[in-house]
């Protein structure tokens, strides 16, 4: 179970962090919580924002966003007791929140190198687009900041909605990604929703 993926521009990280972890709970410790920084003027990242009476931040503004988000998450499911004092979010002490063992994974989203990066030093994981040009280098910046930070390698994840090339394993698309490295792939579909076209995805290994 999966969030592909919360603007953290639009809830507070302690709301998240009760919320998700009440799902992870429910369903047996399934939930992997996925993060973006949104997007600026002209995508429908900034029109959430505006319609929500949010302001649509720069991006280094909207990338703290997510390091506070990661950092709140990781208190509070640890139930540590300490507070968090970030620039953008802060979160009070004390405890009263679920934490489970272990807790919910974490991926970023991102589409350019710092938010690779930044998935690499925080979070558990990283999520691009499948086509995106710089897929292999963004999945070797976030396998770097890894390393550097001394975390275990990130699971590396891509999205893309779904082709029938991508049920063929000699396909070009599914080459690359197996050179690439890519851990899941990530497929988006459209309703009205086929049973059997999900279980040939979920065979298509």
């Amino acid at each position: 179970l999966g969030t592909l993926v919360l603007n953290c521009g639009l809830r507070h990280p302690s709301v998240v962090a009760q919320a998700t972890a009440t799902i992870h709970r429910q369903s047996g410790g399934r939930v992997v919580v996925g993060l973006g920084a949104g997007g600026g003027a002209g995508t429908p990242y900034a029109a959430e924002m505006v319609a929500a009476g949010l302001a649509d931040d720069p991006a280094p503004i909207r990338r703290g966003r997510v390091a506070d988000t990661l950092a709140i998450l990781d208190r509070r499911w640890s139930g540590s007791p300490a507070g968090h004092e970030g620039p953008h979010y802060r979160s009070g002490g004390g405890t009263g929140f679920l934490a489970d063992d272990p807790p919910p994974s974490t991926l970023v989203a991102g589409f350019g190198p710092r938010m690779a990066e930044l998935a690499g030093t925080m979070a558990d994981g990283f999520n691009t687009h499948a086509a995106g040009p710089d897929l292999e280098h963004l999945f070797a910046v976030a396998s770097r900041a890894a390393t550097a930070a001394n975390r275990p390698a990130p699971e590396l994840s891509a999205f893309d909605t779904f082709h029938p090339a991508w049920l063929d394993g000699d396909s070009p698309r599914r080459r690359r990604h197996d050179e690439a490295g890519t851990d899941v792939l990530i497929m988006v579909l459209a309703p009205p929703f086929d049973l059997g076209l999900v279980e040939a995805i979920a065979a298509a290994t």
